[in-house]
């Protein structure tokens, strides 16, 4: 993404750039979107021909996606992608339409939720290369570009991240809402804390040993911890 240019100069020249920078996020992110679509799709295709899509190979996709890593082969998705980083827009519409065919072929028409998690992050390396709709005159982040390419092929798009201008990210679900088919955007905000000391014990006695929080250490972590998703798993490795 280092080829993205800050709107600066003319007017024109600011839609010329802007047009460029869409062109490009269009292009990497439905890059990103594809790979991911095109292991799903050979992953289904094992596991049925291995005994069947089960419960189970839920958590492993999952699995595979957030520690791809552990794979004696490495990030495969990361080897996918420099593989096919040449590729155009055109050209990942169409593979993406192939895939998705595929893929509720061998779901059955199950219905597919794609999450696209931390939202915010890309924002914050990319500022003022995109423009709102409503006022030219105020930045756009980037990850509402990426939501409205996504949303053509993942209706079911999961949006989640902490910082995110709700205000934006309802512009851009409500002008794509009147061309795709399914429900309209609903809106969930959790700050992800742990309001009680009851709630964070249920939580942490999923890692801890049976008993391992009945010591004063429970109380501790109520006191130091609260409301902190990330320390309290670290603590306890």
């Amino acid at each position: 993404m280092d080829r993205l240019t800050g709107l600066t100069g003319s007017n024109e020249n600011r839609r010329n750039v802007e047009a460029d920078n869409r062109d490009l996020v269009c292009r990497r992110f439905l890059l990103i979107l594809y790979i991911r679509t095109f292991i799903f799709r050979i992953y289904l295709e094992s596991a049925k021909a291995s005994g069947g899509i089960k419960d189970e190979h839920k958590g492993r996709w999952l699995l595979l996606q957030v520690s791809p890593w552990f794979l004696q082969t490495g990030d495969v998705f990361s080897r996918q992608f420099w593989k096919l980083k040449g590729a155009d827009s055109d050209t990942l519409e169409f593979l993406l339409e192939i895939e998705a065919k595929s893929i509720e072929k061998l779901l059955g028409g199950a219905p597919i939720f794609c999450v696209l998690d931390e939202a915010r992050v890309p924002a914050n390396s990319y500022k003022g290369c995109f423009r709102s709709r409503q006022d030219l005159g105020i930045e756009r982040p980037i990850h509402s570009q990426i939501i409205e390419d996504w949303l053509a092929y993942c209706p079911n798009l999961i949006v989640s991240g902490t910082g995110l201008s709700m205000q934006e990210i309802n512009t851009v679900l409500g002008s794509a809402n009147g061309k795709l088919p399914g429900l309209p955007p609903i809106l969930v905000t959790d700050v992800g804390a742990f309001d009680t000391g009851e709630s964070q014990r249920a939580y942490l006695s999923r890692y801890l040993p049976p008993g391992f929080l009945a010591s004063k250490l429970a109380s501790r972590i109520e006191y130091w911890l609260g409301g902190r998703y990330l320390i309290a798993p670290r603590l306890d490795r």
